[in-house]
């Protein structure tokens, strides 16, 4: 098993993954594109790797990003610091990510899975994911939780654009999905 959050988000890696692994079976775990961006934005600013705030870092994505993510989709072999440290918003518009994966993988082989699943019911989510990928069912698997930041007492107030801009995506995720995502009932509802 292998895993990353790049390969959902890198316009490449689905053809990649298939000529390494022609038989792969894939799991994406999704996350409220809103916590995402803000938790990236978060990573970034610690480890100093981000110097404008929140907001502006936002405002900025598109003039940081925009010709890099133009180049990446034609050219297999380009990435860049931009794509990889200030594509805070682009990385959760999973709906049209997945449907790049969708269009080279058999649906059968592509398991979609919230990760409150994962925190809220582990037991019954591992049980589903050792299913998908033929697996003999473990009983006494283990979750631990990997890269958690500092837990915020208050959860902050995220701009108004921010929602906007995931709500295309979100309404094609829940055509193709179904409203099972807790974001889509909520915030892009």
């Amino acid at each position: 098993m292998e895993a990353t959050p790049n390969y959902l988000f890198a316009p490449f890696a689905a053809e990649r993954m298939l000529q390494v692994v022609p038989d792969a079976c894939c799991i994406a775990i999704l996350r409220n594109p809103i916590e995402r961006a803000y938790s990236h934005y978060k990573y970034e600013y610690r480890r100093g790797g981000e110097r404008y705030s929140f907001e502006d870092a936002l405002a900025a994505e598109a003039e940081r990003t925009d010709s890099d993510w133009a180049r990446a989709e034609l050219d297999s072999e380009f990435w860049s610091f931009a794509l990889q440290h200030q594509s805070y918003m682009r990385r959760g518009l999973y709906a049209a990510h997945l449907a790049k994966w969708e269009a080279i993988l058999p649906r059968n082989r592509l398991l979609v899975v919230e990760d409150q699943d994962i925190f809220q019911m582990p037991r019954s989510t591992l049980e589903k994911i050792q299913v998908f990928i033929g697996v003999t069912q473990q009983k006494n698997l283990c979750l631990s939780h990997k890269n958690k930041g500092v837990c915020q007492t208050k959860k902050p107030q995220f701009p108004r654009t921010l929602t906007q801009y995931f709500t295309d995506d979100g309404q094609a995720l829940k055509a193709r999905y179904g409203a099972r995502f807790s974001w889509l009932l909520s915030e892009l509802a």
